[in-house]
């Protein structure tokens, strides 16, 4: 199936407009649990950002954007909790 996008009208908008952006509670690696299941979310831009799975409690929910602040941008959909690295924003769809 193809998309047609020739009846779409385009505009310019403010990311800020549709997402709201914050910072997440960065886990250092020194209070890292080893084994688990909590993905870590890093700045990597290779599989989702995930580093590893732990036995920390998530300090972020899923159902979010993350992005790297630090590098390229990277941008990935973390649909679990998780825990993250520095350098880690969220983002998700604001009410309208």
């Amino acid at each position: 199936m193809q998309n047609d996008l020739a009846g779409v009208e385009w505009r310019e908008f403010k990311i800020g407009e549709i997402f709201h952006i914050s910072g997440t509670i960065t886990t250092h690696p020194s209070g890292l649990l080893a084994g688990g299941k909590t993905p870590r979310i890093t700045c990597a831009a290779t599989n989702n950002g995930l580093d590893n799975v732990y036995k920390n409690l998530p300090t972020e929910k899923g159902g979010i954007l993350s992005i790297d602040s630090a590098t390229i941008g990277f941008v990935a959909y973390q649909e679990n909790d998780f825990i993250a690295t520095d350098h880690v924003e969220k983002n998700f769809v604001t009410e309208r």
